[in-house]
């Protein structure tokens, strides 16, 4: 790098000192093919001297290796060229896992990256065989549930792991929950006509949500918050989950997920639009 920053001096050097001509033709040369060179060189032999030190560890345990936040696209970077990095990190962490980490001996433990990225953009990156790779080598958190099934799912679990870990006297799964939100959701039609044994509360949280854990987390914070401000009890009521307040607050953090998830492929200018009050408005 230093070598290009400075290629008129750099030429001038290796003329004096090399035999070569010092003209404009020779600077460009030497330029393009020796910083090319030596560039390439160096990183041959970082990582001749990265795999080397990797393979002298003796691990007793596994470590697992989390690359994250790569589908954030800074806002000056174009798509593009953001989308080339990112599918050049697709494909090197497919290449260290399958012909480098794979292939360590006398090792005990292992080494593995996993990226942390969603679908959409892994099918993007145009892996050979995509759908067989992810299928073998990778975990799709998948939180959906339905009406039916939502006391045994793990979004649910979560949720109620969420509430009873702050709570010493529920120990029963979902117990929890039933304490915070004793209410029942609005238009669900029983099972067999039956009674439901739990109240299903959750169901309303499921309907404003995008079936992610996240999701339900905010809207229990929000509901929080605008307890605390009122001086409520700490439980909530279909009252307080039809309350306007909350909808509006939850609105607004359902279209900062959907800005946040359009931000890798479109700017600022492209996702918003003036309205005909002049206020802006989200083209989604």
């Amino acid at each position: 790098m230093s070598f290009v920053e400075s290629s008129e001096l750099s030429a001038s050097l290796m003329a004096k000192y090399g035999s070569l001509e010092a003209n404009a033709g020779g600077a460009n040369k030497l330029e393009v093919n020796d910083s090319v060179s030596t560039f390439q060189t160096n990183l041959l032999r970082i990582r001749k001297t990265s795999e080397g030190a990797i393979e002298g560890l003796k691990l007793d345990e596994d470590f697992i290796i989390f690359i994250d936040g790569i589908d954030v696209r800074p806002p000056e970077i174009a798509y593009e060229d953001y989308f080339e990095c990112v599918r050049g990190i697709i494909e090197a962490i497919w290449a260290i896992n399958n012909d480098f980490f794979a292939n360590i001996k006398d090792s005990k433990g292992r080494i593995r990256f996993v990226l942390l990225v969603r679908p959409d953009i892994l099918l993007r990156a145009g892996l050979h065989n995509v759908n067989t790779k992810i299928r073998d080598n990778a975990a799709l958190l998948n939180w959906r549930t339905t009406y039916k099934d939502y006391r045994s799912s793990s979004l649910f679990a979560v949720a109620d792991r969420l509430l009873s870990a702050q709570n010493d006297t529920a120990t029963g799964v979902g117990e929890a929950w039933d304490h915070y939100f004793p209410f029942h959701a609005e238009n669900v039609r029983h099972l067999e006509g039956k009674a439901e044994e739990h109240v299903s509360s959750f169901l309303s949280f499921l309907r404003f949500s995008y079936y992610r854990p996240r999701d339900i987390n905010a809207m229990m914070e929000t509901m929080r918050r605008i307890l605390a401000a009122k001086g409520d009890s700490s439980v909530v009521n279909a009252s307080d989950f039809n309350d306007p307040s909350f909808r509006d607050a939850h609105a607004d953090y359902l279209l900062g997920e959907i800005h946040d998830q359009l931000l890798f492929y479109y700017t600022q200018e492209d996702k918003a639009y003036p309205s005909e009050s002049g206020l802006p408005r989200y083209g989604v």
